[in-house]
């Protein structure tokens, strides 16, 4: 009996490095990975904003809202009407740009309405 004792008392010398040789492993793994991408990283900085004013030009810019109304400097308009209204602007000023800006809620045959 005193045998069993001295046997459950005997002390543990070894120490399980399995899980830290796992860990070392791991990290030798992260490091080998991320050290080039950061070596070789692509600078994705903006550029510095100094490009000069834009001038305002007479450019006519349609907007077709929400609801579907024409406006043009913030006057409704229906196509019949808008189509009155870019006659006498061409007739002023021929090279004059016209632009459409429709509301992404606005099914796109009404903006091709507008370019036709």
């Amino acid at each position: 009996m005193a045998k069993r004792r001295h046997d459950s008392l005997q002390e543990f010398t070894g120490i399980n490095i399995t899980p830290l040789m796992d860990l070392t492993f791991l990290l030798l793994i992260v490091f080998m990975i991320t050290a080039p991408l950061i070596e070789y990283s692509v600078d994705v900085s903006p550029p510095e904003m100094d490009a000069e004013r834009i001038e305002d030009t007479d450019d006519l810019l349609i907007n077709l809202t929400r609801d579907g109304e024409i406006l043009v400097d913030e006057r409704r308009f229906s196509l019949h009407q808008l189509a009155e209204r870019l006659q006498e602007a061409f007739s002023s000023r021929p090279d004059a740009a016209v632009m459409i800006r429709g509301h992404e809620d606005r099914p796109y045959r009404e903006v091709m309405d507008i370019m036709r």
